[in-house]
């Protein structure tokens, strides 16, 4: 019996491992699974799919569906009414997790949405959506109950998944000197929204990945 057990173990392990090591890709709008050994098996086939992103875990894939919905009024101009999506490796379970949402609030609309990326614990989903005029908004989806929430303001998004800062949000947001002006640096926040500190430029962030995110720190 301990020997069917550790047999049927070593199988789970195995399998997880090699979910790992695969990639996903969008290819004519449909999402496709590509193992290790470079073998690609297609999950979905409504050709309206885009921007897959697997959980660290390898046990999700989640991905934007475009709809045949009416544009959403945002502040930046009209937005497309899509959704978030996940699915398991194995093609199965597909299921939406976030649909398009008017509102008056930029804090609470959601359209356009795009960037995707899972929590280092595959536990959550961060995505960005259409906002105000210069600016996208930072949302985050807890996959055990959907529930919603909005991080804060941002135009680009990457989540730390290893290191010091681990789990922290990378965003890029728009400001304005005192003086006059404005200007686009990468922010290093929490996940709750609270402010870390500025990151800077490109250059910065370079640097910052280099310092910070390495596995080895």
């Amino acid at each position: 019996m301990k020997k069917v057990l550790f047999l049927i173990v070593a199988i789970f392990s195995l399998g997880a491992c090699l979910l790992r090591s695969a990639t996903v890709t969008a290819e004519a709008g449909n999402i496709f699974l590509v193992s290790g050994d470079g073998k690609k098996i297609q999950l979905t086939n409504a050709g309206l799919d885009s921007e897959p992103v697997l959980a660290p875990d390898g046990t999700l894939i989640v991905f934007i569906r475009q709809t045949s919905l009416t544009l959403i009024a945002a502040g930046s101009g009209k937005a497309a009414a899509n959704e978030l999506w996940l699915i398991e490796p194995s093609g199965k379970n597909a299921r939406r997790i976030v649909k398009a949402k008017a509102s008056e609030d930029m804090k609470q609309l959601l359209a356009g949405l795009s960037s995707p990326v899972f929590t280092p614990d595959s536990k959550k989903v961060y995505f960005l959506s259409a906002a105000w005029v210069t600016s996208n908004a930072v949302h985050s989806v807890d996959l055990a109950t959907q529930r919603i929430g909005f991080i804060v303001a941002g135009n680009s998004l990457e989540l730390a998944q290893s290191g010091k800062y681990s789990g922290d949000l990378i965003v890029q947001q728009h400001r304005y000197w005192l003086a006059g002006g404005s200007y686009d640096w990468f922010w290093l926040f929490e996940p709750s929204g609270q402010e870390v500190g500025a990151i800077g430029e490109d250059s910065g962030l370079a640097n910052f990945r280099e310092t910070y995110l390495s596995e080895a720190k």
